[in-house]
């Protein structure tokens, strides 16, 4: 709550990146609380533990690469099987495609199937 932030505290901002992203801090009405305080945006202005797909998940970008090399490994890892992972993007290519290429599923925007296994 932007009220609430201590004297020497950092304003936070979720901001864009580029040419129209906003310069100013931008600030809205909490939706996770029933006064509505104003907060700092992308913080308490919308409920994250109800977004399609992601179900209020975040994480650090290490994390994030090591998701991406789990996906990416052509073996067997630890964390999944190789096979789990084929069957999954399979699947999401057949839903980007039966769709008419409307998001694939598993939260990717597009998914296709390639030759040699890919």
């Amino acid at each position: 709550m932007v009220g609430a932030q201590l004297p020497d505290e950092p304003r936070y901002q979720a901001a864009g990146i580029g040419a129209g992203a906003p310069v100013a801090l931008q600030v809205a009405q909490s939706v996770m609380s029933p006064n509505q305080p104003m907060v700092a945006a992308g913080f308490g202005d919308s409920n994250w533990l109800t977004s399609q797909g992601a179900g209020g998940l975040s994480g650090a970008m290490p994390d994030l690469a090591r998701l991406v090399a789990i996906f990416i490994d052509q073996q067997d890892n630890p964390a999944l099987k190789r096979s789990t992972t084929t069957s999954m993007l399979n699947r999401a290519a057949a839903v980007f495609t039966e769709f008419g290429n409307n998001r694939a599923g598993y939260r990717l925007d597009q998914a296709a199937t390639q030759s040699g296994g890919l």
